[in-house]
């Protein structure tokens, strides 16, 4: 069981399980974490709501 995936890197905010983190990061590093962000050095401009009905997929909660 690796528990839960609820430890959320510092400079991107994505979530990980608290195994992931580099066991040894660099002592400039903004993240424990690698590979959501490359320890700070991506930076990705967020996504624009998708179209529907792909939002209704995403977010939706009913039973299709």
């Amino acid at each position: 069981d690796l528990g839960y995936m609820n430890d959320r890197c510092p400079t991107c905010g994505a979530l990980h399980w608290v195994a992931e983190q580099v066991l040894h990061p660099a002592k400039n590093s903004r993240s424990p974490y690698g590979m959501c962000c490359n320890h700070g050095k991506v930076a990705l401009q967020r996504l624009e709501e998708p179209p529907e009905p792909l939002h209704r997929f995403f977010v939706g909660n009913d039973a299709q």
